[in-house]
């Protein structure tokens, strides 16, 4: 213990005098410790709100690029659907013109009239994935939560689809790639021809109407109208159409 030292040269001890405030009692170290909790609860509503503000204003932020993106996709979906248009009525002049060999013979007609090309563009869905996958999701409005899995399941329906008809475009382009004249050789090529046809129409026509679908979804969850009620109805409504 430190020492003092006195004039005289002597050593003395130094004096420790006791604390001048009082032992503290069980009420005050509660008071202490609800002190410290009710600081900390303050603490942490403050944080969990501003979070909760900046959350917000992310959603709202996620919304208007979800809407930017559908009316893009309003415009894609118009596109493909006039795409397949153009395919079906040169699919079913063909099909006509093979139609009337089996009525007037076979050299009633020598030529086929060429097919557009059928690219299909998938409509955008970069937006809804990011609120899909992120914590977003709870907090943005559920009306639209709800129309935008409608889209969602229209939109994977029109992928399938749209690889179904390329495949049956490939299945038609090799027996005309086949042909070494314009003039149809044999009612077994007539047939071959329009079997193949036959299915790329049909796949068209499904692309189109799943397009149609897809934007009559599209322009109610624009507007505000909430017509899928869950992921699972729409996919059973698809089915159906």
């Amino acid at each position: 213990m430190p020492q003092s030292k006195r004039r005289d040269g002597a050593s003395d001890v130094l004096d420790v005098h006791a604390p001048h405030q009082t032992v503290h009692t069980w009420k005050d170290f509660f008071i202490h410790i609800a002190t410290i909790t009710i600081g900390l609860l303050i603490a942490i509503s403050l944080e969990q709100a501003v979070e909760y503000l900046h959350h917000r204003h992310q959603a709202k932020e996620m919304a208007d690029k979800l809407r930017a993106e559908s009316l893009s996709n309003r415009r894609v979906v118009e596109f493909d659907i006039a795409n397949c248009d153009q395919a079906i009525s040169a699919i079913e002049q063909d099909m006509r013109a093979l139609e009337n060999m089996k009525v007037f013979g076979e050299h009633a007609t020598s030529t086929l009239i060429p097919i557009p090309k059928t690219v299909t563009y998938y409509p955008s869905d970069a937006a809804w994935l990011t609120i899909k996958d992120s914590a977003l999701l709870p907090i943005v409005d559920k009306g639209l939560v709800s129309s935008y899995w409608g889209v969602d399941a229209v939109q994977a329906s029109i992928v399938f689809t749209s690889q179904e008809s390329w495949n049956s475009r490939v299945q038609l382009d090799a027996l005309l790639n086949m042909r070494t004249t314009q003039q149809i050789a044999s009612a077994q090529e007539r047939d071959a021809l329009l079997l193949a046809l036959s299915n790329f129409r049909e796949q068209q026509i499904r692309l189109r109407g799943q397009m149609v679908a897809f934007n009559g979804i599209n322009d109610a969850a624009l507007a505000g109208k909430h017509l899928a009620k869950d992921p699972g109805a729409v996919e059973e409504w698809n089915r159906k159409h």
